[in-house]
């Protein structure tokens, strides 16, 4: 399981939350990013792998990883940035987006925690 802590939500956030998306970046994003993305403190360590069939938990929020795109965890791994998607994408699936459920977006404060867990076999 990997913990992350919310910094900073910018002012832009809750147009994208009524999309159902949610952007995070680590804390490298430039202030354009962060103005648009939850911003966390980074990983440390090891980047989880997301994969379908594990959860991401989001404040009081559990969500079901429904879909990984292809770049979703390089992205993760060199950015801390993955887009999440509380709804299917259009068309052809994005690759740095994860789909999750359900199509809920969170209320997020700063403070609040960030957990992947990894699928149970």
């Amino acid at each position: 399981m990997s913990k992350w802590t919310i910094t900073s939500i910018g002012s832009l956030v809750d147009d994208f939350l009524e999309e159902g998306i949610i952007i995070l970046f680590g804390p490298e994003a430039t202030p354009e990013l962060q103005e648009i993305s939850i911003v966390h403190d980074g990983i440390k360590g090891k980047a989880p792998q997301l994969c379908e069939g594990g959860q991401i938990v989001i404040g009081k929020m559990t969500y079901h990883i429904k879909k990984v795109g292809e770049h979703a965890n390089q992205s993760l791994n060199e950015l801390g940035h993955v887009s999440l998607y509380f709804r299917e994408t259009d068309g052809a699936d994005l690759p740095g987006s994860v789909v999750i459920e359900p199509d809920c977006p969170p209320e997020v404060m700063v403070g609040d925690q960030i957990l992947v867990k990894k699928k149970l076999s």
